[in-house]
């Protein structure tokens, strides 16, 4: 390969008459070309004559814009989150400290700025879309398309489980202490709320993208569980005190709804366990019932 590799910022009006027929090349003026007038550059890197195209930035206004109704949908809708395999994620500090297993598509800025991760396309908007994108009245300057990942060979040894678990900030709190109290995966059966829902996320603070999600129904949970080797457990108002199991080195916890506990399948495929409470109060909130037994769990086997 002859010549330097460079770097060049390619827009609509800089073809060159000059420049080889490279198929590639011409392929890709021509995708620019196309780009709505909005566009404001492309970033070509160049070896020799060879160009790919890393990151596309934009300029948008109009809160009508198609990108702002498409975001506003991710964000609404988790049958379209699912379809689109993608999700809206708000806030500098989480969108930096994605693990790589979130690919970065698309973030939206107030003005330009360096980026610690390159998204494939930048959009630098103002504060209205911003407002609509997050549906937040103050939003930081910050929000991304981020693509879901899905996790595969995975080591597990301690495995949170939520059965029919609908409340938004129960499932997120729950995530953020899981991950607190060293859990290594969290196992989502169908019925629960979707994880990234954006009340799921903000109760999280985040930490739904620090560890593993999966989600399935129970025959691919029992799979999960024989392939790991897990003991399941579940919290139960009928079981034994949880301070008087020699618990195995494998564990998952199934934590059930507030308002009708765990399901048959968990009744039926679990050892239950309760907290010993006294009789002013039938039950606890299940994100405080999970972080008890969750920092049970992790104390006998030392994970904090």
């Amino acid at each position: 390969m002859r010549g330097k590799t460079r770097n060049t910022i390619v827009t609509r009006k800089t073809r060159s008459a000059k420049e080889p027929e490279n198929p590639f090349r011409l392929n890709s003026l021509n995708f620019l070309e196309g780009l709505n007038s909005e566009c404001n550059s492309a970033m070509i890197v160049s070896f020799s004559h060879y160009p790919v195209i890393c990151m596309l930035t934009f300029q948008i206004k109009s809160l009508q814009h198609s990108i702002v109704k498409y975001c506003q949908k991710l964000r609404t809708s988790a049958q379209f989150r699912k379809k689109e395999d993608c999700l809206i994620v708000c806030g500098k500090k989480i969108i930096q400290e994605l693990p790589k297993a979130y690919k970065l598509k698309s973030i939206f800025l107030l003005k330009d700025e360096k980026l610690k991760r390159s998204p494939e396309k930048k959009y630098l908007v103002t504060e209205g879309i911003l407002r609509k994108i997050t549906n937040q009245k103050n939003p930081e300057p910050y929000a991304a398309i981020v693509e879901m990942p899905h996790f595969k060979d995975l080591s597990i040894t301690r495995l949170l489980i939520c059965d029919e678990i609908k409340d938004p900030g129960n499932m997120g709190t729950l995530m953020r202490t899981a991950l607190g109290l060293g859990f290594d995966a969290i196992f989502l059966l169908n019925d629960c709320v979707d994880p990234y829902n954006e009340k799921v996320i903000n109760a999280s603070k985040g930490a739904l993208f620090s560890i593993p999600i999966i989600r399935g129904n129970w025959e691919y949970l029992l799979e999960f569980r024989d392939s790991h080797k897990l003991k399941l457990y579940q919290a139960d108002l009928g079981g034994d005190s949880f301070l008087e199991l020699n618990m195995d080195d494998s564990i998952g916890l199934i934590l059930g709804s507030e308002s009708h506990g765990t399901s048959k399948n968990a009744k039926k495929h679990a050892t239950k366990l309760t907290i010993p409470m006294t009789k002013k109060t039938e039950s606890l909130n299940v994100a405080v019932a999970g972080g008890i037994l969750m920092f049970h769990v992790s104390t006998l086997c030392q994970k904090i």
